[in-house]
């Protein structure tokens, strides 16, 4: 019940293949009609005068820094719809009857504040790895000190606000594995919904910043301190905006995070019903 009959599987195969051969070819002519040489060219040659020597990252948020904030608002607007799917889902299930094992809590990020791994004694005792809570506990600040120095340093070395985020968002990814829902709430006590808006709103204003001056939108400028301290140091305003994409990546990880997964502590007592019944 519920499948599909051969003749709609066979339907479905050819629309794709057929989709598949377009694309395919219209790559192919694309590709081949173009008689101007490539912009990209000239990224290497321009790099200094955003202030950056990692050429990666200056295309991100410099040359392509319109495409970047395309690509962030479409991830946002994904992970927005797949949190939607799966709380509908939910739903539908729970009024059905479904129960507790048809159901997809949330994360809540209201949890009470437990000493060492909030969350943890929720898994079942033969689940549980002691070594990995302890080196969890002992790893997450050291992940996010990782996450950042790769933000800072991404307009001059290998990193970026996406690598930054993806590391950051390992660190949360973590600490659900090990301690749930109830953990990655005491991580993060900011909803999910909050980081990734706020990433994406700082994004924008800053690409429309520059009208303000008088100068184009997104464009970045170098500007030069002389702290007491520090000495002379050079930041490219462009950073802002990685910031905001370092952020909209922790934002969504949490977002999916939370609308998929499950409590720990219900799969954990379901489990233990379960084998007291096999044992009865």
């Amino acid at each position: 019940p519920g499948r599909s009959t051969p003749r709609v599987r066979l339907l479905r195969a050819a629309a794709a293949g057929a989709v598949g051969a377009l694309v395919t070819c219209f790559a192919l002519v694309a590709s081949a009609a173009r008689t101007a040489p490539a912009v990209s060219s000239e990224y290497a040659g321009r790099a200094p005068e955003a202030g950056a020597k990692n050429i990666v990252n200056a295309i991100i948020v410099d040359f392509r820094a319109l495409d970047t904030l395309g690509e962030i608002s479409v991830l946002l607007v994904a992970a927005i719809g797949v949190t939607s799917l799966v709380r509908v889902n939910g739903g539908e299930r729970r009024a059905s009857g479904a129960g507790s094992a048809g159901t997809f809590p949330t994360a809540h990020w209201d949890e009470p504040t437990r000493p060492w791994l909030p969350g943890a004694d929720e898994r079942p005792g033969g689940e549980r790895s002691v070594l990995l809570e302890v080196a969890t506990r002992l790893l997450f600040p050291s992940i996010l000190l990782l996450s950042l120095f790769l933000l800072f340093s991404g307009h001059y070395r290998p990193g970026g606000g996406f690598s930054g985020g993806l590391v950051a968002s390992l660190a949360f990814v973590l600490r659900y594995l090990v301690g749930g829902r109830a953990d990655l709430g005491a991580a993060a006590r900011v909803p999910a919904s909050v980081v990734a808006g706020s990433g994406l709103l700082l994004a924008a204003a800053v690409g429309l910043l520059p009208l303000a001056f008088g100068g184009v939108p997104l464009q970045s400028t170098v500007v030069t301190v002389h702290p007491p301290v520090l000495g002379t140091v050079e930041l490219a305003t462009s950073l802002f905006f990685d910031v905001g994409v370092y952020l909209l990546v922790i934002g969504v990880v949490l977002l999916l995070l939370s609308a998929v997964g499950v409590a720990l502590g219900e799969d954990g007592a379901r489990a233990d019903r379960e084998r007291e019944g096999e044992s009865r």
